[in-house]
């Protein structure tokens, strides 16, 4: 590997070369330091689109496909344009969105709920398997022609709205216990 041609090589240049040569380039790529090619703080990127990147990033197996479309939906771009870019870039940018997302899986689990007894015994965890689409529906009053607009509101704003509705969901549940003494 020479070092002018290490960065010169544009995604589809990259994916095309051997095996051996790929893993090398990527190995170096992914080791070379996070950078962010947004002048935008993910924590203020579009909420849908976060959610978006955690379904892709969070999967088992990650494939350099996906890798494509993680960049896409970050930088709002079509697969063309992102495969035309440098593979140095990507893997850079892609280093920095793996970062962004493990400091808002972070924040997120600020989120989770433990259900007592009762909501165990009526089905609470039925609701597991919609994942953030029932975040989504409640956000939009469970008006369908809202969600775009939920998911184009900035996480930062999604996230501290579901911080506020959990504390008081939390509060209500004491204040009626306390009622009920």
């Amino acid at each position: 590997m020479r070092k002018d041609e290490l960065y010169d090589y544009t995604f589809t240049e990259f994916v095309a070369l051997e095996t051996e040569e790929r893993e090398l380039y990527k190995a170096f790529g992914l080791k070379a330091g996070a950078k962010n090619l947004t002048k935008i703080d993910p924590q203020e990127w579009e909420w849908g689109r976060v959610k978006q990147i955690q379904d892709l990033v969070n999967k088992e197996y990650l494939w350099l496909s996906d890798i494509v479309e993680v960049v896409m939906v970050a930088l709002n771009m079509n697969r063309e344009e992102v495969e035309q870019m440098k593979w140095f870039d990507i893997a850079r940018f892609y280093t920095f969105i793996l970062k962004a997302i493990t400091e808002i899986n972070t924040k997120e689990q600020s989120l989770s709920y433990e259900p007592d007894a009762k909501e165990m015994n009526a089905g609470i965890e039925e609701f597991n398997k919609f994942s953030w689409f029932t975040s989504l529906d409640r956000l939009a009053g469970g008006d369908v022609l809202k969600y775009d607009e939920v998911g184009k509101q900035p996480w930062s704003i999604i996230f501290t709205k579901l911080l506020l509705n959990k504390t008081d969901a939390e509060y209500h549940k004491r204040l009626i216990r306390q009622n009920n003494v």
